[in-house]
């Protein structure tokens, strides 16, 4: 008989275009016509691969139809296995195939397939003589002793004990397997099962799947897979000892004792990892966790509890966020994006690409924050550091709390806010304002604006554009104020205590510039004696050492000197006191003492008429001098022993002299000059120069300048000292400057004397004449 006695077309018959046609069969598979002597048999369909099988056949056949079965046996000269086919005849019947196990000669066993021998077994239940019925048996086998079919169809239970409940096309193949249930679930190892789903394959002993599809314990071939779990969802695979899917898509646990709660193409690759969720999430390391969000890594005993592209190395953990990076020892990263906690024991509580590198440092949130040092902190902000890049010192220890642009650069300094502050030196604090730097060792800046503390312990409160330079100086507030070392500015602006201990409480333009001088307030006040005193007003100045000045143009410039003006007065010597007031003093109930002193006045107004005894006076009038010390005298003439100072015009009916006592022959005498009168208030300068070269550039003292009138003519007079004729002129006057040069065609170069006159400055229209 030949192939082409089979005709495709018959019902019952599959195509025979290969030499090893392939029949579908009842669960086992089909027989196909192979020629003469073996014939080929598919046995049962395994969800990814057919397995083909041999059976040899006896001399004598007849070809049968038996419903969903189709068998081909062709004759074989060689010896048969199957002892039981003795006797059974094959007929074809028009073109169709057909079996009568009564005829037959078979006791009614099914066809099963024996690994052991790898030969076809005929077992089963029917009686000699009865008719083969496919559909009494649905194709399910159970082929193992002890195993249970209990219902479904084309089920196999081919291991001892193996059971199956329900479902299609379902395998147990190994001892004691169960499948509840489903359609072409396949278990392969001991004691493993499969509840139900589909295309779910165990490899491995007492693996478990609970349902879906194509989920797979174990590994093909291994044993590396006991007691892995999976319980649904689609593509999982648990791969490893002990491994855990709860469900999900495409998850793998790959390493012992991993687990994934869900979600989809999570990797739990490290010993006890776990991924509770999310998507694309990799748990690479021991005991590692990822509780959830996407494309998320892991690695040993780091934790990153959501999110997505975040990475936790050993001992780390994020809390969530976008694109963090823990890549140090057990550095923590709340959430935020874009951070990176690079240092040991780091922390970033959250915000937007902050940076930490130093070990155990933190940055509470903000954007591009940066800490680089050990135990440095950032609570927020934006683009403040901890950090010394310039010094290549530690900043360990330094805090930024917040603002802008912010930077600590050395240990233990702190920054409170603000922007653009900086804190350069060991313990030195900012709290707040904008460019204020504290580069001393513990110096603090409170807050303003472009205030600076640069030595050990220097202060400034707030402000702005304030500067202590030395040591243990102190500057409130207010404006452009400087205090050097232990001095204070109050506040104020442009005050300046830059002697060591000096004090100026406020004002506008005032300097303590020597040791515990002092200036109360006031505009425009120096104290530049060592402990001298400014209590306020202006354009006063203590410049003696222990001195007072107070009021307005008062000058103190001998020690120990008291001054008080109105408008202008100045100490006579050591030990004097000086007051100046433009409507006078009035002594009421009392008198006007002076023990061993001066006294400068306009007027002292009394009671009554005394005498000068004692250094007291009492007089009901005026005294129209500003004098010192007065004493008696035998001609009724008030001598001052010191200097007068009239602020006013001085009238008198004499001449005016100055007196110098000299010694002669005679003895001590007196020499009176008599000063040079004239109806114009004059200016005067006289003095000598060399002409170079037929000319000479005469620069006058800016003194002369400033007291002399530019609205008046200047007189000037020239003369020559040589030995022949010269004609120098003036061709240049100013009361800044002269030029003189030579108009003859003598020598050149000689020697000249000048005098320049002018007008006093403000008295152009003194008058001459005056009412009596």
């Amino acid at each position: 008989m030949s192939e082409e006695e089979i005709t495709p077309e018959q019902d019952g018959i599959l195509p025979l275009s290969r030499r090893n046609a392939l029949l579908a069969g009842l669960g086992l598979g089909t027989f196909g016509v192979v020629g003469t002597g073996t014939a080929t048999a598919s046995s049962h369909r395994h969800p990814t691969s057919t397995w083909n099988r041999h059976i040899n056949a006896q001399d004598e056949y007849t070809l049968y139809n038996l419903k969903g079965l189709n068998m081909s046996v062709m004759d074989d000269d060689e010896s048969s296995d199957l002892q039981d086919f003795e006797g059974v005849g094959l007929v074809i019947e028009d073109n169709a195939l057909r079996v009568d196990l009564g005829q037959a000669g078979v006791d009614g066993r099914y066809l099963t397939w024996n690994d052991e021998t790898d030969q076809l077994d005929f077992v089963g239940t029917a009686e000699w003589g009865d008719t083969f019925d496919a559909d009494a048996i649905d194709g399910n086998i159970a082929s193992g002793e002890g195993a249970v079919v209990s219902g479904g169809k084309s089920n196999v239970a081919d291991g001892n004990d193996a059971s199956i409940g329900g479902g299609s096309e379902n395998d147990a193949d190994a001892e004691a397997t169960t499948i509840a249930g489903g359609r072409h679930n396949i278990v392969f190892g001991d004691f493993a099962s499969i509840v139900g789903g589909e295309n779910n394959v165990g490899y491995d002993s007492f693996g478990a799947i609970g349902g879906g599809q194509g989920n797979t314990t174990g590994v093909d071939g291994s044993l590396d897979g006991v007691f892995a779990s999976i319980g649904g969802g689609e593509g999982n695979e648990a791969v490893a000892p002990h491994s855990t899917i709860a469900g999900g898509k495409q998850n793998t646990a790959e390493f012992p004792y991993t687990t994934v709660g869900g979600g989809e193409s999570n990797l739990a690759s490290g010993h006890h990892s776990t991924i509770a969720g999310g998507g694309d999430n990799e748990a690479d390391g021991a005991d590692a966790t990822i509780a959830g969000g996407s494309d998320n890594e892991a690695s040993t005993l780091a934790t990153v509890a959501g999110g997505t592209n975040n990475s936790a190395s050993i001992r780390s953990a994020i809390g969530g966020g976008v694109a963090n990076t823990a890549l140090n020892e057990s550095a923590t990263i709340g959430g935020g994006e874009s951070n990176s906690a690079e240092g040991i024991e780091d922390a970033i509580g959250g915000g937007r690409e902050n940076t930490t590198d130093g070990g155990r440092s933190t940055i509470a949130g903000g954007e591009l924050n940066e800490v680089l040092t050990t135990w440095g902190a950032i609570g927020g902000g934006k683009e403040n550091s901890v950090d010394s890049p310039d010094t290549g010192l530690m900043a360990g220890y330094g805090a930024v709390a917040g603002g802008e642009s912010n930077a600590v650069e050395h240990n233990h300094a702190a920054v409170g806010g603000g922007k653009d502050n900086v804190a350069s030196a060991q313990g030195a604090t900012v709290g707040g304002g904008t460019d204020n730097t504290t580069s001393g060792l513990n110096a603090v800046i409170g807050g303003g604006q472009s205030n600076e503390a640069t030595h050990t312990w220097a202060t400034v409160g707030g402000g702005a554009e304030n500067t202590v330079d030395e040591s243990g100086g102190t500057v409130a507030g207010g404006q452009n104020n400087q205090a050097a070392a232990q001095a204070a500015v109050g506040g104020g602006r442009l005050n300046e205590a830059t002697g060591v201990r000096s004090t100026i409480a406020g004002g506008n333009e005032n300097a303590a510039t020597t040791t515990s001088a002092a200036i109360g307030g006031g505009d425009g006040n120096t104290a530049s004696g060592d402990f001298a005193t400014v209590p306020g007003g202006s354009d006063n100045e203590a410049s003696g050492d222990h001195t007072f000045a107070a009021g307005k143009g008062a000058l103190a410039d001998h020690d120990n000197s008291f001054v008080w003006s109105t408008e202008k007065a100045w100490s006579w010597g050591s030990g004097s006191v000086v007051f100046q007031a433009t409507n006078g003093f009035r002594i009421l109930d009392g008198d006007l003492i002076v023990n061993d002193g001066m006294i400068e006045t306009d007027s002292i107004e009394t009671d009554t008429i005394g005498s000068l005894s004692n250094n007291s006076i009492t007089l009901d009038g005026e005294l129209d001098v500003n004098g010192h010390a007065l004493t008696d005298s035998d001609d009724d003439t008030i001598v001052i022993d010191g200097d007068i100072e009239i602020d006013g015009n001085l009238f008198a009916t004499g001449t005016k002299h100055f007196v110098s006592t000299v010694d002669t022959a005679d003895g001590p005498r007196n020499i009176a000059y008599t000063a040079v009168e004239s109806p114009t208030p004059r200016t005067e300068i006289t003095d000598v120069a060399d002409l170079k070269d037929g000319r000479v550039e005469i620069d006058l003292p800016e003194h002369f300048a400033l007291v002399t009138s530019n609205d008046e003519p200047l007189c000037v007079q020239v003369t020559p000292y040589a030995a022949e004729a010269v004609h120098p002129q003036v061709v240049e006057r100013s009361s800044e400057r002269i030029i003189v040069e030579d108009m003859g065609d003598g020598p050149d170069d000689y020697t000249i004397s000048y005098t320049v006159k002018g007008v006093r400055r403000g008295y152009e229209d003194t008058m001459v004449v005056h009412d009596r």
